[in-house]
């Protein structure tokens, strides 16, 4: 469980990934809780977002996990290991406090998203999960050049491992041969992610979660990236919790303000 403290004029406590089990310790404290990416809807909860995931058992053998991955992914993964000279790495582990290797990350996952125009991050948005241990970084790197050419960033918590970031080098790339290369290596890594975190006795990889809709063609295409892992669509829940009689006075006035839009 990852928790985190808001400064607004409503005291708020944010929980991150984890049960429904929410320690009495916090309800005496905020006005409002606001939990993200439950595995259940916790009591007294208002939903905020119904969303879904793709999970891998790691209780599984790891031949068990390799059979269930598809065709394609499964000769990507044994290509990326045996031929094109990567290696990986466990960049920075749950628990490391090392913050040249945090600046390290942001600096390559911001070069991927400005090739993607997405925002940028900082390293404020990693603060709660490096100060609760939960944070972990692996990445697949050139065996001769030891450069980074994929990384995903885990949150480890609750015995899974949830992904939080992917982010590689081959959107900057012209040649081809050299951006399948960097595919095949993300996809060894992604395995090689599970195999590492079912060592550490971890019960759950967590794809990080899983497009509902029916419109964004560049999100169902990563659908099928995550379902050609061979996991299982799981739902969880984003939702608010009142506690004080100030946070209920929010969350009844925040639905009606919803209501009012729907209509």
């Amino acid at each position: 469980m990852i928790y985190n403290r808001v400064k607004t004029t409503l005291n708020i406590a944010e929980v991150w990934y984890t049960n429904s089990q929410i320690p009495l310790a916090l309800k005496s404290k905020p006005d409002v809780i606001r939990c993200h990416y439950m595995n259940e809807m916790p009591p007294k909860g208002v939903s905020q977002e119904n969303l879904f995931t793709i999970l891998i058992e790691l209780s599984q053998t790891e031949e068990e996990i390799i059979k269930k991955l598809s065709n394609t992914t499964r000769y990507q993964v044994n290509r990326g290991k045996l031929k094109d000279d990567v290696i990986v790495e466990t960049f920075f582990a749950s628990g490391c406090k090392d913050v040249d290797k945090i600046t390290q990350y942001i600096n390559f996952f911001n070069d991927f998203a400005r090739s993607k125009n997405r925002g940028l991050v900082i390293f404020s948005d990693y603060e709660k999960f490096i100060t609760e241990n939960t944070l972990c970084i692996r990445t697949v790197q050139d065996i001769n050049t030891h450069e980074n050419l994929s990384m995903h960033a885990y949150i480890v918590s609750d015995s899974k491992a949830r992904l939080h970031q992917s982010s590689s080098t081959f959107r900057n790339l012209d040649d081809k041969n050299e951006r399948s290369r960097i595919g095949r290596a993300n996809r060894f890594l992604h395995f090689d992610d599970m195999i590492y975190f079912k060592q550490l006795g971890i019960s759950f990889y967590d794809f990080g979660g899983w497009y509902g809709g029916k419109g964004d063609q560049q999100k169902i295409a990563i659908n099928q990236f995550k379902e050609s892992f061979g996991g299982q669509k799981h739902p969880e829940f984003s939702c608010v919790i009142p506690v004080s009689f100030k946070g209920k006075l929010f969350v009844f006035a925040r639905e009606i303000l919803k209501r009012l839009k729907i209509k």
